[in-house]
């Protein structure tokens, strides 16, 4: 189950730090749900809804399938609550600024937030109907992490290709599809997310539905309050 929570919120980190903030929108609230298929023939799904507040910064989901949970990535800690009561206690980095739902609100989305990173845009190319740009790690970091290859389609992100620093092998692949408009800021509906270990392949689908930006009807769980969790 650990695992499966891990699965989770690392499917949904999608960006290295140095990420720069906006000023418009705060918070986020969607139904989703999380398919997973693995090269070891396991198959996963999650269904729920997430809630998010970048000036909190804490990732509250409402688990309604499997089973009712609650899952709470606050700092470093992932709380999961059943019927209430604290089940397990979970450590994590701390990502939820590196998240699908900050990039979005702060407006980083576009440019997966490496534009004001330690990364370094070095090639731009068109393809069809598609603009493609390559991006390569500065400093430190690449001695350990490859090039990121970027596309955008009708002026929004549609994927995201992860090299690795040697021999440039594909070890991840992400498409952003079916933006919907809420309020003006662009959303991403479905991320297709292909990894790679070995010869493996594990493919997960990520959909949000009935997307609320800016939800003022709930405060309480988009501030959770964790003071008899600790």
């Amino acid at each position: 189950m650990k695992r499966a929570i891990l699965s989770i919120f690392i499917s949904l980190i999608i960006v290295f730090p140095f990420v720069v903030q906006g000023q418009q929108f705060y918070r986020v609230k969607a139904d989703f749900s999380i398919k997973e298929k693995n090269a070891d023939s396991t198959s996963a799904l999650t269904m729920g809804t997430v809630y998010y507040d970048k000036n909190v910064k804490q990732i509250i989901y409402e688990i309604t399938f499997p089973r009712k949970e609650t899952w709470i990535l606050s700092d470093t800690t992932i709380y999961r609550l059943v019927e209430g009561k604290l089940e397990s206690k979970t450590f994590a980095p701390n990502m939820a600024e590196f998240t699908i739902f900050h990039l979005t609100l702060t407006g980083n989305l576009y440019n997966y937030g490496l534009e004001k990173s330690v990364y370094k845009i070095i090639k731009v190319e068109k393809e069809e109907d598609m603009v493609l740009s390559t991006w390569a790690p500065q400093g430190q970091l690449k001695e350990h992490f490859g090039n990121v290859i970027m596309s955008h389609k009708e002026k929004k992100l549609f994927g995201i290709v992860m090299l690795s620093k040697e021999e440039e092998k594909v070890l991840s692949r992400q498409f952003f599809r079916k933006y919907q408009n809420i309020n003006g800021l662009e959303f991403p509906g479905e991320i297709l997310q292909f990894t790679y270990k070995g010869d493996g392949e594990n493919i997960k689908m990520t959909t949000f539905k009935n997307i609320i930006i800016d939800d003022v009807s709930e405060n309480e769980i988009y501030n959770y309050s964790l003071s008899d969790l600790r």
